[in-house]
């Protein structure tokens, strides 16, 4: 809980803000003078003492970042002002920027990505820096196609053709300003994921760095043209996007984190978001690519910025690209590593569900009204695994797989639930079923055929089953619902197998046993 105690510094960093950037909007006069500089450097002090006040690990983030920004800007205003004079007579003079002053300008958008990162709206269970970057690469494709296909309309790709510093710094504005605009998008998608408060919180942190590029663009503007309303227009986007950022972040203690219990229900709103992914993915770079090649088709020279983010937007949706694919590739891996047993190669629970619910529509059309399920468990297999080790289980659960397999054909499905329990699910009924009945005792009788093993020992495993027919109809599409009752009598015998068991005589311990071993 905040402390009562940090409250009038808050107060007053916001006070001091507003005062300085309202001084400074008020006498701006079109140069980059000391009141501007005093201005910047007031800002960051109070930027900086106001971030160890915020409640949440994401506030003092978020404002030490945007008093980052600030005190980049003071720094190289200051080198530039020290060095070179006022900058409105170096650009009227055809001067630029020294280079310090490049740099430290161009590191402020490194600080701008990173606010925008921690305003990636994030699920339940999932740490801030996890989603970032997983949702970066694909904000970064959506504001560079954009950027570059704002820059290839007039009249904004004619201050990419400036000579200087100043197209560079107009481009990584127009970038970030639009992967801002990107952010608010995912933030509203995202409203039924994200509790309103947060949602509030992280549209007002990528506001503030939307507001921090729009007042460094219209600096550019101002400096360039020497435009006096320009430069109020930056000072006064500057303070509002310091301002709303203390706000927000003073008020906030739930750290901007979705703490649902269980996942949302799909809707309307999962749609929306694969439309919008869909479209951007999509048409923004096709409309990049359209747009640019008219243009050099006409013999329209581009400035090199523009080719620049033409040709990066390009390579980004090619990247994106080649990453859905290795993405879906990986993700039918995994989906069929859900589906099957990797062991013995039979079908998991979930594949064989899976495949019924599939199966369900079809048969009801051949008119098949049942099924037969069997259900069966190994007798003797933990003496085997005792006596010859796991390796010596894992070949007799292959085995069985096998033995089973080639018996039924294409006429079943053939699943393992876990350990050694298997079912088989069989059509009774219609126009291509087979005799359930035969394969049934084929496939027992298989199964308890003697096995040689990996060491040369050999075992006899036994087999308890239960059979029960379904109801296709009736089926609920779960395994429960499948297993029930196929499960219920193959316990019942596996019981009156071990009954049987204890009252056999003596002069029958020839015959093989459940689970006897022999060697060679």
């Amino acid at each position: 809980m905040r402390q009562q105690s940090t409250r009038p510094l808050p107060t007053a960093a916001l006070v001091a803000i507003a005062l300085v950037w309202g001084w400074i909007a008020w006498s701006y006069a079109g140069t980059t003078d000391r009141a501007v500089l005093v201005a910047e450097v007031a800002a960051t002090a109070v930027l900086g003492v106001t971030a160890l006040c915020a409640p949440t690990p994401r506030g003092r983030a978020t404002i030490g970042l945007v008093a980052g920004w600030t005190g980049l800007t003071a720094l190289g205003d200051s080198y530039w002002l020290f060095t070179a004079g006022s900058p409105s007579v170096g650009y009227a003079e055809g001067s630029y920027e020294p280079a310090p002053t490049v740099v430290a300008f161009l590191l402020r958008y490194a600080l701008g990505a990173a606010v925008l990162a921690l305003a990636l709206p994030q699920h339940a269970g999932r740490r801030p820096r996890g989603v970032a970057l997983g949702a970066a690469p694909g904000t970064v494709q959506v504001a560079t196609a954009a950027a570059a296909l704002i820059t290839l309309v007039p009249p904004t790709g004619a201050l990419l053709g400036e000579r200087g510093p100043s197209p560079t710094f107009f481009a990584a504005d127009l970038v970030l300003g639009v992967a801002a605009v990107g952010v608010v998008l995912r933030i509203v998608l995202a409203r039924h994921r994200v509790p309103r408060p947060a949602r509030r919180l992280l549209t007002a942190t990528a506001v503030t760095v939307l507001a921090l590029v729009a007042a460094d663009a219209a600096m550019v503007v101002s400096l360039l043209n020497g435009s006096v309303s320009a430069g109020v227009l930056s000072s006064t986007a500057s303070a509002s996007g310091c301002v709303l950022c203390v706000v927000v972040h003073l008020r906030d203690r739930s750290d901007g984190v979705a703490t649902a219990c269980l996942p949302p229900a799909a809707g309307a709103g999962d749609r929306s978001r694969l439309l919008v992914r869909v479209l951007t993915r999509l048409v923004l770079p096709t409309s990049v690519l359209v747009v640019a090649t008219h243009r050099v088709s006409t013999g329209d020279d581009l400035p090199a910025h523009q080719l620049g983010l033409v040709a990066l937007a390009l390579a980004l949706a090619l990247a994106g690209a080649l990453g859905h694919l290795v993405r879906a590739e990986r993700d039918e891996r995994a989906a069929a590593a859900v589906v099957r047993d990797d062991l013995t190669g039979a079908w998991s629970r979930a594949g064989l569900v899976q495949q019924l619910r599939v199966r369900r529509a079809a048969a009801r059309r051949d008119g098949a009204g049942t099924w037969t399920v069997v259900a069966l468990d190994l007798d003797g297999f933990k003496s085997v695994n005792d006596t010859h080790g796991h390796a010596a289980g894992d070949a007799v659960l292959r085995a069985t797989v096998t033995r089973i397999a080639s018996v039924l054909g294409d006429q079943g499905l053939l699943a393992r639930l876990g350990g050694d329990e298997f079912v088989v699910v069989l059509p009774s009924a219609g126009r291509r079923a087979g005799d359930p009945t035969g394969l049934v005792d084929r496939f027992l009788t298989a199964v308890a055929a003697p096995l040689e093993l990996p060491g040369g020992a050999v075992c006899t495993v036994g087999v308890s089953a239960g059979t029960a027919v379904l109801d296709v109809h009736g089926w609920d599409g779960e395994a429960q619902g499948l297993l029930a009752e196929a499960d219920h009598r193959m316990y019942q015998d596996k019981r009156t197998r071990r009954q049987s068991a204890r009252t056999t005589p003596t002069d029958r311990r020839s015959a093989p046993r459940a689970g006897a071993l022999r060697g060679n």
